[in-house]
């Protein structure tokens, strides 16, 4: 039976050419107990380029959380954009209330793919204590980001649905039609307390906004919303009579 290599001689392995053999010290390195192998995995979480081993670096990383923390939120504040996010991935592995206070700020983040893997961070925390800093960021960025911030609202909706529906009001149209899309992902009966308010906003100013509450509504129960969908079925608006008319047939 041969031995296990040494915590350095794995961690000079990071650095092989070949990338099995790079894979295969950052599993060894997840499960020794040394805590040298912890700042040493963050750090090469930077600089590794094979998608498959800075996997396999993650993994490795979450096995020594505690340790790892300390180094992970000095990179949440790097210059660097691909740095931050990686460093928000991690965290969403680890997940939990360790990870709240580190991610609340950084669900602000201008960069796009930093912001997506800090929506994921904080729905990963279970916590209602991200939820004011997820909120804020409703209507920002491109569908990717929008559908990345719906996605954590949803798994934290044990504390999102009211406020979502106040957020109906939002004064910004593309906010309210994120709500919207927000509330029909999350489908009944969770979301079935927006349907009165989702029904108002049926007479927004704005075309699009209407049609989103129309999809929203179609979403929610079917005893509840199906006489709305009828009625705007046989209405004036023709946009919504049709779109009505087709939600209805799928039902």
């Amino acid at each position: 039976m041969t031995n296990r290599p040494s915590t350095r001689i794995l961690i000079q392995r990071l650095s092989h050419k070949d990338e099995n053999v790079r894979l295969r010290a950052a599993m060894e390195l997840g499960t020794c107990e040394d805590p040298e192998a912890a700042a040493v995995l963050v750090a090469r979480l930077g600089t590794e380029a094979d998608p498959a081993v800075k996997e396999m670096i993650t993994w490795a990383a979450v096995q020594h959380a505690d340790r790892v923390m300390d180094a992970l939120r000095v990179q949440l504040y790097s210059a660097h954009g691909p740095v931050r996010a990686q460093a928000a991935h991690v965290l969403s592995k680890i997940g939990g209330e360790t990870v709240v206070r580190p991610i609340i700020p950084v669900i602000a983040d201008d960069d796009p793919q930093v912001a997506v893997k800090a929506y994921r961070a904080a729905a990963s925390t279970g916590s209602a204590e991200v939820v004011p800093a997820l909120l804020a960021r409703l209507g920002q960025g491109d569908a990717t980001v929008r559908d990345a911030l719906t996605d954590a609202l949803i798994a934290l909706s044990e504390w999102t649905v009211e406020p979502l529906v106040a957020a109906l009001a939002d004064p910004d149209p593309i906010v309210r039609i994120h709500v919207a899309d927000t509330l029909s992902d999350l489908g009944t009966p969770e979301a079935d307390l927006a349907i009165p308010v989702l029904a108002e906003h049926l007479a927004d100013p704005e075309p699009d906004v209407r049609l989103a509450m129309l999809c929203a509504l179609s979403s929610l129960d079917p005893e509840r919303t199906t006489g709305l969908l009828e009625e705007l079925a046989a209405g004036d608006d023709l946009e919504l009579s049709y779109v009505a008319g087709r939600l209805l047939r799928r039902r």
